[in-house]
C-alpha cells in the first residue's frame, strides 16, 4: 500500500507535465541522467568493497603464474596428469598475460570486472529498449546496481561480472540479429526489420566467450539455438510474408552462423581440454555437483532475492509472447536445473545466479510498467515508465548507505581473514621442506607454541 501510494504521488507530479511525454529529447536526457546516477552509485559501492579479494581468485592466479613462467597450466609444477582446478579458463589466460607484462593481475581483474558491470548496465538498457522507451529501459540497470551481491562479486577478482556482461551481450545481439529494434519513444508497435547475419555472428561470439569463461557458458549458445528452432520465433506467422520453406531456410542459415562462430572454436577448445586434463568438466564441477546438505540451498537463496521480480516478470511475459521471451526463460530454466543440489560453497550472495538475475530484470521491468498501466489506464506510457524508474531510483538511494556500510565492513573482515591466512602460510613455509607432505605434519611444532598464536 505504501509503494502504491508513492507511485500515485509520483504519477501526480509527472501528469502535471504532459509535454514531457511528447518531447523525445527530454526523455532521452532523463534516461541519460538516470544512467549517470546508476554509474555514480555503483562506483560509490565499488569503492567501499574494493579491498575484497576472494581466495578463489588466487587459485586462478596460481595457474596463471605457472603458465606465465612456461610450466603450462598446472597447479603444481611438474605434476602429471595436470588437474583443472579452476573454472574460468579465459581469466587464467588473462592473468598469465598480465603477469608476463609485469602488471598487477588482481588489480587488472578488478578493473576489467568494474568496466564489465558498467557495460552490463548499458547492454541491459539496449535490451530493454526493444520493449520500453528510453526512461523505462533504465529500470533493469537500477535493479542490478541496487543488489549488494552485484557489487561484492565485481571486485572479488573472479570472472562473475565479466561473465554476466557476455551473457547479456549474447542475448542482446541475438535479438538484434533477429531484426528487432528499439520501440518508438512511448507506447508503440514492435520494430522489426530483416534479420542480420552480422548480429547473429556477434551473438555466437559472445556465447563463445561465455563458454571460455565459465563451464556452464555453452548453455547460453544452446538457449539461442533452441530458441531459433522453436516454432514462430524467427517471424510470427501472422505477420510473415515468407513461405514456410523460406522461413525454414532463414532459420537454418542462422543456426549455421551460430554453430560456425561458437561451435567450431568451442569444439577445438573442448578437444584440447579433454586431451590435456582427460576429464569432461573442471575438477570444481565434480567437487560441487554432489552436496549432502539441502539440495535447494542455492535455489532458495535466489528465490528470496528474485521473487518480487518473478511476480512482475509473469506480467511482462504476456508482452513477450512474440517469441523473445523464450531465450530468457530458457537461460533461467537451465540455471535453475544445473544449480539444484550443488554445494553452496562460493555461492554467497547468489554469485552463480547473477547473469540469470540480470536477464530476469528485463521482463520484470516490462511487467512493472504493464501492471501500472492496468491499475491506472488513464496514465500515459511515458508517465508509467518514469514513475517506475523514479521508484526504483528511490529504492537505490535508500539502500545505498546500508549497502556501502555492509560492503565496507565485510571487505575489512575478509581482509583480516586473508591476513591471518598469510601468517599461517608464512609459518608453514618456515617449517616445511618441499617433500615433508610425504611424512605428515606430526613432528612439527604446533603454531601456538611460537611467540604469537596464529590459529583462532
Amino acid at each position: 500500500m505504501v509503494t502504491f501510494a508513492a507511485m500515485r504521488s509520483i504519477l501526480g507530479i509527472v501528469s502535471d507535465l504532459p509535454s514531457l511525454s511528447q518531447n523525445i529529447r527530454v526523455q532521452r536526457n532523463i534516461a541519460i541522467a538516470i544512467m549517470l546516477f546508476v554509474f555514480i552509485a555503483a562506483a560509490t559501492m565499488l569503492s567501499a568493497a574494493w579491498s575484497f579479494n576472494t581466495d578463489d581468485a588466487y587459485i586462478t592466479l596460481r595457474y596463471s603464474s605457472h603458465l606465465a613462467q612456461g610450466h603450462g597450466i598446472v597447479w603444481n609444477i611438474g605434476e602429471a596428469p595436470p588437474v583443472e582446478g579452476y573454472s574460468n579458463f579465459l581469466f587464467v589466460l588473462l592473468g598469465a598475460l598480465t603477469i608476463k607484462m609485469g602488471w598487477n593481475p588482481m588489480l587488472m581483474f578488478k578493473l576489467l570486472d568494474s568496466a564489465a558491470l558498467a557495460i552490463s548496465c548499458l547492454l541491459l538498457y539496449a535490451l530493454t529498449r526493444l520493449w520500453l522507451g528510453p526512461v523505462g529501459a533504465t529500470i533493469p540497470a537500477l535493479g542490478l546496481s541496487s543488489y549488494v551481491g552485484t557489487i561484492w562479486w565485481t571486485v572479488s577478482g573472479l570472472e562473475t561480472a565479466f561473465y554476466q556482461m557476455v551473457v547479456i551481450g549474447a542475448v542482446t545481439s541475438f535479438f538484434w540479429g533477429l531484426g528487432y529494434r528499439p520501440v518508438p519513444e512511448g507506447e508503440g508497435p514492435i520494430n522489426r526489420c530483416e534479420w542480420s547475419p552480422y548480429w547473429i555472428a556477434w551473438a555466437g561470439f559472445f556465447a563463445l566467450i561465455a563458454g571460455l569463461t565459465r563451464p556452464e557458458g555453452p548453455l547460453v549458445a544452446g538457449s539461442l539455438i533452441i530458441a531459433l528452432l522453436a516454432k514462430g520465433l524467427m517471424i510470427p506467422a501472422k505477420n510473415s510474408n515468407f513461405t514456410g520453406r523460406e522461413r525454414v531456410k532463414s532459420i537454418f542459415r542462422q543456426v549455421v552462423i551460430l554453430l560456425a562462430v561458437f561451435g567450431l572454436p568451442y569444439a577445438l577448445y573442448f578437444s584440447w581440454r579433454l586431451s590435456y586434463f582427460h576429464r569432461f568438466f573442471p575438477n570444481t564441477v565434480y567437487c560441487k555437483a554432489v552436496y549432502q546438505g539441502d539440495p535447494w540451498h542455492l535455489l532458495k537463496s535466489f528465490g528470496w532475492l528474485a521473487w518480487p521480480y518473478f511476480f512482475f516478470a509473469l506480467m511482462g511475459v504476456r508482452r513477450l509472447m512474440d517469441g523473445r521471451s523464450l531465450v530468457i526463460l530458457l537461460i533461467l530454466f537451465f540455471y535453475t536445473a544445473i544449480l539444484y543440489g550443488v554445494d553452496p560453497l562460493m555461492g554467497h550472495l547468489n554469485r552463480h545466479f547473477l547473469a540469470a538475475f540480470a536477464l530476469l530484470l528485463v521482463p520484470a521491468s516490462i511487467g512493472m510498467v504493464s501492471s501500472l498501466r492496468i491499475l491506472l489506464p488513464k496514465v500515459n506510457y511515458f508517465s508509467s515508465e518514469l514513475a517506475v524508474a523514479l521508484l526504483m531510483g528511490a529504492y537505490l538511494v535508500i539502500a545505498l548507505p546500508g549497502n556501502y556500510s555492509k560492503l565496507g565492513h565485510d571487505a575489512a573482515a575478509y581482509a583480516q581473514r586473508m591476513a591471518t591466512r598469510a601468517q599461517v602460510a608464512a609459518w608453514l613455509n618456515r617449517h616445511l621442506r618441499i617433500f615433508d607432505w610425504r611424512r605428515g605434519l606430526g613432528a612439527l611444532p604446533h603454531p601456538c607454541q611460537s611467540n604469537r598464536c596464529l590459529l583462532p
